[in-house]
């Protein structure tokens, strides 16, 4: 399988400026960095401009990043966006609330250059093949979708096609006058019954009714296999 090179939308959430400097400078080769200072930017961006992965700082002021977090999961538009949480926190407790809510990973702070790159690189690989199987059940889904509905409809046609022809049999049973003999000017039009050929069909019955309706009232015979009406001459 051919992996795509890795490039995406990137968001960096921290109230520092200086964290993000630095955050942005790091993972520049990845693809467009974006940046909040805020939850509330923070929810408002993601909403806009759907980043491919988050990094998000825990210790902010109004709304910390475990709200921002459990917010972005609750909603469907941005309830798939990985989200990395950034800290200098070393409590065990915080990192499992973390996961519990919804993160893929933690950095620690300060950061270490290769392994920030190294981990948002591979949560951006997991997503680009997260998005490329999510495309194409889509498209195999609506294939399926598509195929049934056709041949839900060839089946209808075809049920209809057999009553029409079920319901003139029957009516032509009370007016056909069986006869051994065809003389000239007879005009035959081939049954419908048993036929595999829709449009054969059709022209049967369009052409009986065509004759029906211009008031032909002469005999018709029913012989080797074939609706018989004799022409007036």
């Amino acid at each position: 399988m051919n992996i795509k090179p890795v490039h995406g939308k990137i968001l960096v959430v921290d109230d520092e400026l200086l964290n993000i400097e630095v955050m942005s400078g790091t993972l520049e080769d990845l693809g467009e960095v974006l940046f909040a200072t805020n939850g509330a930017e923070a929810i408002d961006l993601c909403l806009r401009e759907k980043p491919d992965i988050i990094i998000l700082d825990i210790m902010m002021p109004e709304m910390d990043g475990f709200e921002v977090c459990r917010r972005l999961k609750q909603m469907p538009e941005t309830s798939s966006i990985p989200i990395i949480f950034a800290t200098a926190m070393t409590d065990n407790t915080d990192e499992a609330k973390g996961f519990e809510i919804g993160a893929v990973d933690y950095i620690s702070k300060p950061i270490v250059a290769p392994v920030v790159v190294a981990r948002v690189k591979n949560h951006l690989q997991l997503k680009q093949y997260r998005d490329s199987v999510d495309r194409n059940w889509k498209d195999t889904r609506e294939d399926q979708i598509k195929a049934t509905a056709e041949s839900a409809i060839i089946r209808e046609r075809e049920q209809c096609l057999g009553a029409i022809g079920a319901v003139l049999a029957a009516a032509l049973r009370q007016i056909v006058r069986p006869r051994h003999d065809c003389p000239p000017g007879v005009l035959r039009i081939a049954q419908s019954h048993g036929s595999k050929d829709l449009l054969g069909r059709l022209d049967a019955l369009q052409r009986l009714r065509r004759l029906l309706s211009a008031g032909v009232h002469e005999p018709l015979a029913l012989e080797s296999g074939f609706l018989q009406i004799i022409a007036a001459t």
